[in-house]
Formats: structure tokens, sequence, C-alpha cells
């Protein structure tokens, strides 16, 4: 027989500590975190709650259970939206007593809910299925009226999905989620910082990933007349992006990775400009550099050494791109990287692609 939680209060400390009571398991509290593990009977995994500024919260729940699990957690405040983000198997959104809808691998939901809403927003989650979900919130009305105030050109398109603060019915919609969201929420689950510049590190993750749904959401309405792409291709590209950072020494032509992931060149050359905002090639040369930075702060590598353990053929190549990427170069960042204990981060000086 399956377990029902629906639980709700007026913070979000208040809102884990009754959670960790109804599961009889304690609760970790550490920067910023709420941590709560699921007891042994109901199977293994954890509900983490990070908070941010402006009312924001980020709700991780990973794990397996033993038994079907219907799952409702609603912070009391006039307006909120959540942004629900399925990492892994199908799991089933319902909100109130709406129909369920079935969320995917890559699917997402967006839910604005209305003023003075009855009800939980929940999740149904079968038994013995590994379950990912990434769900950032925004409670009450100050975002609101912060997105009022700097959107009222309408240029960001910010309005199509502002309700009136007096709306008396939730919108809720679904769509397949990019890619480019998917690395964005990897980036923010997976991370070694810890005090302070932990907290710094996934402030600057959920602002980037809140502005990344916000412009799907406007594309999925038709304001871009961009196409999403379908799931088959979502889950080619993302093999390719597998290929390409397991060979990141070798030689692989974008011939050889389309074919390896069943698409044409054109086809995979679109996904990824579509999904990154770059070609296939700059894809590779980030990660490059993005891998030389790592070995930069992690070995005693020479540049020269770095370089070919890059599969990249000149140093001085090497240099050029590092410096136009971040803005430092190499030998400079492994100085300031050193002489800061570990707790540097490459600004970014031409984008994240």
């Amino acid at each position: 027989m399956g377990k029902t939680i629906f639980i709700e209060d007026d913070t979000t400390g208040g809102l884990m500590r009754k959670l960790a009571l109804e599961l009889g398991t304690d609760l970790i509290e550490k920067d910023y975190e709420y941590i709560c593990s699921f007891p042994q009977e109901m199977g293994s995994g954890y509900i983490k709650v990070s908070s941010f500024p402006n009312d924001i919260t980020v709700t991780e729940i990973s794990g397996i259970f033993s038994r079907e699990l219907i799952l409702g957690l609603k912070k009391k405040d006039d307006y909120s939206i959540k942004m629900t983000f399925n990492l892994s198997n199908p799991i089933g959104y319902r909100v109130s007593s709406e129909d369920t809808l079935e969320m995917h691998r890559f699917d997402s939901t967006f839910h604005a809910a209305a003023q003075g809403e009855s009800g939980y927003p929940s999740y149904l989650l079968d038994k013995n299925t590994p379950i990912s979900l990434f769900i950032l919130n925004i409670h009450g009305n100050e975002f609101l009226k912060k997105l009022e105030e700097n959107s009222s050109n309408g240029e960001l398109g910010i309005t199509v999905f502002i309700k009136p603060t007096g709306s008396k019915k939730s919108l809720v919609s679904k769509s397949s989620f990019t890619l480019k969201l998917h690395e964005l929420i990897k980036n923010f689950i997976s991370n070694d910082y810890a005090g302070p510049m932990r907290f710094i590190y996934k402030e600057a993750r959920v602002n980037e990933i809140l502005i990344e749904r916000i412009r799907q959401y406007i594309d999925d309405l038709g304001r871009n007349k961009i196409p999403l792409l379908r799931k088959s291709t979502l889950r080619a590209i993302e093999e390719a992006t597998r290929i390409i950072a397991e060979n990141l020494d070798t030689k692989k032509t974008i011939k050889d990775i389309a074919s390896e992931v069943g698409l044409s060149q054109h086809t995979l050359q679109s996904g990824f400009q579509h999904q990154f905002g770059c070609s296939v090639n700059e894809f590779i040369t980030n990660l490059k550099l993005k891998k030389g930075a790592e070995l930069l702060e992690r070995s005693d590598l020479n540049i020269s050494e770095i370089t070919y353990e890059l599969g990249i053929n000149s140093k001085s190549y090497f240099a050029k791109r590092f410096y136009e990427r971040y803005g430092i170069n190499p030998s400079e960042y492994r100085k300031l990287f050193r002489a800061g204990s570990g707790t540097m981060e490459l600004s970014q000086t031409n984008g994240d692609k």
C-alpha cells in the first residue's frame, strides 16, 4: 500500500521539520540547506531544500521507494511559481483535483498558482523506480512585483506568465526542457564547494536556471518561433555530449559523432546550436578549456603537458582560447587559484556556451 504525505508551513525550516517528524528521521541543517533522508522501510533517498534571497527555494527529491508515494509540500503564501524538472523515470504531477500529468525524462511543468489556491500540487512516485526531481519554487509577491517593475516594456516577455494577483485559476503547462537547462541543473546539484562559497555558487546557478526556464516558456508560446526538439533527438544529443566528454583527447570528427548517435550532421549541428548556443566544435573546445582549468587547479602538469593531454596541437592556441573565454592566461590562472586556496571561480567573457 502506498503512503501519502501532505505538509504545509509558513517557513522552509518549519516545512522540513514537519516532514522529518512525519518520516521519523533526523533533519540536517547546513549551509542554507535542509536535508531529510527517507527511512529504510520506505526505501532509500532524500529530500533536500536550499533557500535563497527573494524567497526562492530549490527542492531536490532523489531516491528509490519500496512503495508508492504521493508527496505534497507547500509553503503558505499569496502567490507562487513552481518549476519542476524530471531528470529520471516517469512520475505523475497533479494540482489539487485536476487530472494527473505524466512527466517523463526531460519533461518540465510550469505551475503558477492562483492567489489563495487551496490544495497541494503533488507528485505521484512509483515504487522500485529511481526518481530524480529538481523543483524551483518562487514564493510570495515580492518576486512578482520585481518582475512587473522590470518588464513594463515587455522586452523580456516576462509578462506572458505573470498572472494578476487576484486570479482565481492556476496556470499549469508542460513541455520538454532543453539540454542547457539539464546541464545547469547538474552543475547546481554536483559541486564540491562548502560554506559561503557553496551558497554563492548555487545562488548563481539558480538565477541561470530561472532565466533559462522563463526564456523557454516564452519559446513554448511561440514568441521566439524556436521549435523544441523531439525527445529522441534530445537523447541523441545528450549521448553525443557524453561521447565528446569521454573522448576529448581523440580526433573524433563530427561525422563520427553523428553516426554513433544516429543523427545527420546537420541535425546534430542544429541541435547543439539550439541546445547550447554553439556549434559542435565550439562545444568541444569549451569542454577542453574547462578540463584545462581543472588540470591547472589539481595537477602539476606544465602548460605544454596539459595542451597534449587535451589533444590540442598548439600551446599558444590553448593559451589564446583560454584567455578569450576566461579573460586570463593559463599560468596566471594557476597562480591566482593556488594563492586563493582553491576558491577562485572563472568568469566567462564570451557567455556560457
